[in-house]
């Protein structure tokens, strides 16, 4: 009977040592690798609504086009979701309702929906330059010029400037939840 019970016991501890291995190894991961967010905004409608589950990776080079996942600039404890539209060097501007980078224009596929179902209004996006905005030619070094998917509600880039690259949390790629909007992006 003692032999059992020894063996017993020693099933029971391995179990009980995988399960805290595992369960460090996922909070190592989600610690320094990844990051769980849940969208409370309505500023990237309709690609991301509020609500949403979405899962990003911290150390992930940062593109234009990427949506990232930041420390709020103006709100303590607080995050919120953007999109990339300005890395460093680039020159912003919108010009009736077209984004330009570098002079080029540039397509916001993203957005079509979105502007589809605006169409009431003038203007998507109101005009701006960099230069009348936050009086700079181009997006410094280690910054990044971000706005929201629902431009006309959006706090963002627009209205607090830069994003420091120290303040992101990381570049999304794949929405969770709800199961039925699953996706990787």
């Amino acid at each position: 009977m003692t032999k059992k019970k020894n063996s017993l016991l020693k099933h029971l501890f391995s179990y009980v040592l995988l399960f805290a291995v595992l369960f460090l190894v996922a909070n190592l991961l989600m610690t320094f690798i990844f990051s769980s967010e849940q969208i409370h905004e309505e500023s990237m409608e309709p690609n991301f609504t509020e609500g949403d589950r979405v899962l990003s990776f911290r150390l992930s080079k940062i593109n234009r086009g990427d949506v990232i996942i930041f420390k709020a600039p103006n709100k303590s404890n607080k995050y919120y979701i953007k999109r990339v539209i300005g890395i460093p060097g680039d020159d912003i501007s919108y010009r009736k309702d077209q984004l330009y980078i570098n002079g080029e224009h540039q397509k916001e596929n993203y957005l079509k929906d979105f502007q589809s179902s605006q169409q009431h209004q003038s203007n998507f996006t109101k005009s701006f330059t960099l230069k009348k905005l936050l009086d700079v030619d181009a997006v410094p070094n280690d910054k990044y010029f971000v706005l929201g998917d629902n431009r006309s509600i959006s706090e963002d880039s627009r209205t607090y400037g830069f994003i420091s690259r120290s303040s992101i949390v990381g570049v999304v790629f794949i929405r969770f939840w709800p199961i039925g909007h699953f996706k990787i992006y």
